[in-house]
């Protein structure tokens, strides 16, 4: 490959990376505080070990985020369910 040909690659990438970062940035679109479950709602199915976002619960700690809700079990490392849309 030409130097000309390896330069023109890596602008090319260069540009791609940026362009696909901008679609990172975050909505504008406030959430809403409204607590009844809607077919939008990651927790309209339900909250299946009763997490909660209290430092109480370690093992069922709920992590809510506009487009998903999960709990996280500190003694496990992991999620023991996620939801999105």
């Amino acid at each position: 490959m030409s130097y000309s040909m390896k330069h023109y690659s890596r602008l090319l990438t260069g540009l791609l990376l940026i362009l696909s970062l901008d679609q990172c940035k975050q909505p504008s679109v406030p959430v809403q505080a409204n607590t009844t479950p809607t077919q939008d709602d990651n927790m309209a199915p339900g909250n299946p070990d009763g997490a909660r976002a209290s430092e109480s619960s370690p093992n069922t700690y709920l992590i809510t985020h506009a487009t998903y809700s999960l709990s996280y079990s500190q003694s496990t490392g992991i999620a023991d369910w996620c939801s999105w849309h």
